[in-house]
């Protein structure tokens, strides 16, 4: 309201009690304290407790309680609470006055839309609706997903903030795979939204379904900013999945070189560490083909570069079965013919190749001559494994080299793969077994 109509308004007052108007000097002067009443009356009569205030003996004192209580009022009714309002997010939310587009008031979850949508205005008119009380604990995508696991993964600091004011416990709700805000922000590399989960509610040591903490996505997505800070807040490089997976093994697989070795070399990460199947971090970069993690692994991690698995499979192993073959030409140069060396079921790598139908790994041991003729302990040959499971190229290649028809390249036998070049990854994250195949699939990829 305008000075002005304050004006009019205590004249009006004065007016109907009979008293003289404000510009008469002598009567105001000669009336003091019943002027002051007045004015004082009115101005509270404007503010909504004029009964309140009548008998008060310090106007000025009625006057700022009067405002208090007032302003007070206003709040509570335009900014409903959540549960719980931690102070520091309190000081972070203003008050102000917001509309919600037309998109989002159509859409048939509001937050939702308009935490994927970005518009933080709307997010907060919808999170303010009396008539509408919002449960971001049940409002949920098909997927899983709330309205907190969105803005995680957008990156979006202001509508996170929204959030959390709104209902801090949301920072630990979990989606169908049982991964956090925090293991969404983690895995999409988004510090800022990270840093704001860990600061209100989120924590490092919140599991999935499957055992992973937050430092497992960070380090498989390669997200070394959010790792570090993971690691500020109390995360440990040698934490286990259920299946006894570590942040290490995890970067090791996925070739982030530069996250596995600040794993290990600053935060103690032990590269030696075994799953619930034996393998080792070797074992997970040979098989998907980060030719540079595997010789990092074996030069500055110091990994046994024969580790076996419960099964008796060591890294050339998997290198064979998966076709890597610039891990298993490093490793033959590194090993030589002493790498062919039997798992627990009496098979060499030359028999994984064959029964996988790697024919390119087989031209490799047939170029450094090695014997094609070694019975496992089920008394198979890799020919007889290649026919077992119709490897029709690598029958006919095997087949050639028993006959004498096949003639090596001495050339290329031995040849050195750099290190620094780059494995061609084929997405294939599995180990092998004898009797079944072992499969091993992201919990939070589809």
């Amino acid at each position: 309201m305008a000075l002005i109509d304050v004006i009019y308004n205590i004249d009006e007052e004065r007016r109907k009690q009979g008293l003289p108007n404000r510009s008469n000097n002598s009567s105001m002067n000669s009336r003091a304290s019943l002027g002051k009443r007045t004015m004082t009356n009115a101005v509270l009569n404007l503010l909504g407790d004029l009964d309140q205030f009548l008998d008060l003996e310090n106007d000025t004192e009625s006057l700022k309680s009067a405002r208090s209580q007032k302003s007070q009022k206003r709040y509570s009714q335009e900014v409903p609470r959540g549960p719980i309002c931690p102070s520091p997010l309190d000081e972070l939310h203003q008050i102000e006055e917001v509309t919600i587009c037309e998109i989002c008031q159509q859409a048939p979850a509001p937050v939702l839309q308009a935490v994927t949508s970005g518009h933080t205005l709307c997010l907060k008119y919808a999170l303010r609706r009396e008539e509408d009380p919002v449960d971001l604990k049940t409002l949920r995508t098909p997927n899983g997903a709330s309205a907190v696991h969105i803005a995680a993964k957008r990156g979006d600091e202001d509508s996170m903030l929204e959030l959390l004011y709104y209902e801090p416990r949301a920072a630990k709700l979990q989606d169908y795979r049982g991964a956090s805000p925090t293991h969404v922000a983690a895995y999409n590399g988004q510090v800022a939204t990270l840093k704001a989960l860990l600061m209100y509610g989120g924590a490092v040591t919140q599991k999935s379904h499957d055992g992973a903490f937050p430092a497992h996505y960070s380090a498989a997505a390669g997200k070394l900013n959010c790792l570090k800070l993971l690691f500020e807040y109390g995360a440990s490089a040698n934490d286990r999945t259920t299946t006894g997976i570590t942040p290490v093994y995890f970067a090791a697989q996925e070739g982030h070189l530069d996250c596995l070795s600040w794993l290990v070399r600053e935060v103690n990460g032990d590269a030696n560490i075994k799953s619930s199947d034996g393998m080792t971090p070797l074992h997970a970069a040979a098989q998907t083909g980060k030719l540079q993690c595997v010789h990092w692994l074996v030069t500055h991690g110091r990994t046994n570069v024969r580790s076996r698995t419960v099964d008796g499979a060591t890294p050339m192993h998997f290198a064979a079965a998966r076709g890597q073959l610039e891990v298993l030409e490093w490793l033959m140069n590194l090993l030589l013919t002493d790498g062919l060396e039997r798992d627990d079921f009496g098979a060499t790598p030359i028999h994984d190749a064959a029964e996988q139908g790697q024919l390119e790994c087989l031209r490799v041991f047939a170029s450094w001559g090695l014997d094609f003729t070694l019975k496992d302990d089920d008394g198979l040959t890799p020919l007889d494994l290649a026919k077992q499971r119709e490897q029709t190229k690598c029958v006919k290649f095997i087949g050639s080299i028993l006959s004498g028809k096949y003639r090596a390249n001495q050339s290329n036998k031995g040849t050195f793969q750099s290190s620094k070049s780059v494995a061609k990854s084929i997405g294939v994250r599995s180990s092998i077994g004898k009797g079944k195949e072992k499969k091993f699939r992201w919990p939070w990829r589809k």
